[in-house]
């Protein structure tokens, strides 16, 4: 799989720039293009469909973990006192930081 998307990420009124060539080659990651991320690498199928199971590698949470940023910490507030705003695609996102993104998707996620 080689797949990449836009991401556009505020906390607390601060754009997230995320840094270049940044993350695991085999997992989430950055190259030269600035808040376009990368994935390649095989992933596991359900067996006999077209669809891929979960894998954590492409979930919306694994940006925070690999780009080691805390919202809570960032706005100066406990997590469960933020606002989490998601939208793919200009679609709100019912598995929110779970939702596993996939290729051409434009992210768009705001704490507040």
């Amino acid at each position: 799989m080689h797949i990449h998307s836009d991401i556009h990420l505020t906390i607390c009124g601060q754009k997230i720039n995320f840094p270049r060539e940044t993350g695991p080659l085999s997992g989430l990651h950055t190259h030269k293009e600035k808040n376009y991320l990368h994935f390649h690498d095989k992933v596991p199928l359900v067996s006999g469909e077209p669809k891929i199971m979960f894998d954590k590698r492409l979930t919306l949470a694994e940006l925070f973990e690999v780009f080691k940023l805390d919202p809570a910490q960032i706005c100066g507030r406990p997590t469960e006192n933020l606002s989490l705003n998601i939208l793919v695609n200009d679609l709100p996102v019912p598995e929110g930081l779970l939702y596993m993104w996939s290729d051409g998707d434009d992210i768009v996620i705001e704490y507040s």
